[in-house]
């Protein structure tokens, strides 16, 4: 059982809620996680809101069961960045996910640790 520090995700932010930004892969070998850091930086020339959530259990996005890791609508100004640097511990199968006001122009990057469950 390896700890590997390590990116866990980087790519663009959607303008709806769908699949994880990051999620400790639930198949063999199963994964858990210790998210470090992440950072959500605005790449438009507009201002655009975000909002980020962890789930635990995976599957699809569940406003049920989903609880915000960020403030609630959390503005973001152009060529602007939102760091949190507080650890988030994941299971197998537990979720990230993130929404913003215009899809693809907020990049996301997760960084930590990550080993066999």
């Amino acid at each position: 059982m390896a700890l590997t520090i390590k990116v866990l995700a980087n790519g663009r932010v959607p303008d709806t809620l769908g699949d994880p930004v990051y999620s400790p892969s639930s198949a063999t070998p199963a994964k858990v996680a210790i998210v470090k850091i992440w950072r959500f930086t605005n790449t438009s020339g507009g201002a655009v809101v975000l909002n980020a959530y962890f789930q635990k259990g995976g599957d699809d996005f569940d406003p049920l069961k989903a609880r915000h890791i960020l403030a609630r609508d959390v503005l973001i100004p152009p060529g602007h960045s939102v760091i949190d640097d507080l650890d988030l511990t994941l299971g197998p199968g537990d979720g990230i996910y993130a929404d913003a006001s215009a899809g693809d122009v907020v990049d996301v990057v997760v960084s930590g640790m990550e080993r066999d469950a």
